[in-house]
């Protein structure tokens, strides 16, 4: 019944994870855990009943026990009657992958950096590391470099690299604690391109592992950063104080906890929910519905981990309605003409005539802006689409 090469693995107390032979990984609950260990150990149907019925303390015929398991695990890829069923659709954040350094190539990329991530050494060199950035950016804080000292492409040529840098970070704290992993690649984060490293074997260690993984990428950007202001110090270089400041931004951003990023893979690890921003939307819903729809109310629970849900749910909601309300109080105008100056930037990249003093940071803000929005509109016109649509099925 269920396909080769499939493995079970705990998690964190009564989750646990199934790993299927394509590479994908699937949370599941205690329940659902026992029903694949149960078919794993009786490939007959039949036998497979009988186990069930004197496990759980149930009467079900052999075509009821069969209607639960494809009410339970069909569409997933998992059972040798999936072949002929569409697969239940996931919702990957990146899209587009293409790996170009193979697990084996990735691991050997990653061999300098193992060392730094055993527990001990880590923590003591993650404080150690943190403390240099902060008394850089006190210290050089009067030392803005000027543009017209900064070799544009010598910084691209420092910056660039640190990419792949973050993603070995992750592949040598796998290596580290023992965990599979997968290839280095590139891909798209909405309309993004990122490079990215498949840790999705990750859920297999333990909490504080799993932190580490989270934390490596970042750790190796903060080394890489340490490394380019210990060469402004001797140089006085603006171009490599520029970087510095620039990787210091970009690991800013990736510990944002509202993006799919390592911030919020850090902070889903630190409160142990898998699914993190759905499930917080999910309870914010909840709790409106319970407050402004009486005739939906439900009962709802109040427990620490539901208040961290509806804490950091609502967390993302303000941060997204503040940024908006600031864009538009302070550039009104630019976002009205921001659809024009995006084509003629376009028209001039084509045409070779694009240069940087054309190029403005609110161009970014702005950028960012259109993005929330447009993603919101988006969700929002999807809904009321599925929703009209099941009202003209019932009517």
């Amino acid at each position: 019944m269920l396909i080769e090469g499939i493995s079970l693995s705990a998690s964190h107390k009564n989750q646990w994870v199934l790993y299927t032979p394509d590479g994908r990984h699937l949370l599941l609950n205690q329940a659902s855990a026992a029903l694949i260990r149960l078919l794993q150990e009786n490939q007959d149907l039949e036998n497979a009943t009988t186990a069930f019925n004197q496990q759980f303390k149930v009467n079900l015929s052999t075509a009821d026990f069969n209607q639960l398991i494809q009410h339970k695990l069909a569409g997933y890829g998992i059972l040798t009657t999936d072949a002929n069923l569409p697969k239940r659709k996931t919702s990957p954040y990146l899209s587009l992958k293409i790996p170009f350094f193979s697990p084996a190539i990735a691991g050997i990329l990653s061999s300098p950096f193992r060392p730094l991530f055993k527990p001990t050494v880590f923590r003591a060199l993650f404080g150690l590391l943190m403390v240099v950035m902060i008394g850089g950016l006190v210290y050089y804080s009067q030392a803005a470099p000027t543009w017209a000292n900064i070799n544009w492409l010598l910084v691209a040529c420092l910056v660039y690299p640190a990419a792949l840098i973050h993603e070995l970070g992750h592949i040598a704290a796998c290596r580290a604690a023992g965990i599979s992993h997968g290839s280095i690649g590139f891909g798209f984060y909405l309309i993004f391109p990122v490079l990215y490293a498949d840790v999705s074997h990750v859920w297999q260690a333990s909490k504080k592992q799993r932190i580490i993984v989270n934390l490596a990428g970042v750790t190796n950007e903060l080394l890489y950063a340490t490394c380019l202001l210990a060469i402004y110090y001797f140089t006085t270089s603006p171009s490599f104080l520029l970087a510095f400041y620039l990787i210091l931004l970009k690991v800013l951003f990736e510990l944002n906890p509202f993006a799919r990023m390592d911030g919020y893979w850090l902070f889903s690890d630190i409160t142990n929910t898998p699914n993190l921003l759905a499930k917080a939307n999910g309870r914010i819903k909840e709790v409106f519905t319970y407050l402004f729809v009486p005739s939906k109310r439900n009962h709802i629970s109040f427990n620490r981990t539901e208040n961290w849900l509806l804490l950091y749910g609502t967390m993302n909601v303000l941060f997204i309605l503040v940024y908006a309300g600031i864009m538009l109080n302070r550039e009104a105008d630019l976002i009205v003409n921001f659809p024009k100056i995006v084509i003629d930037l376009l028209l001039k990249t084509v045409q070779l005539e694009v240069t940087f003093d054309v190029l403005k940071k609110e161009y970014l803000f702005v950028f960012i802006f259109y993005w929330l929005v447009g993603s919101f509109l988006y969700k929002l016109i999807k809904k009321l689409y599925l929703a009209s649509f099941k009202l003209s099925r019932t009517t």
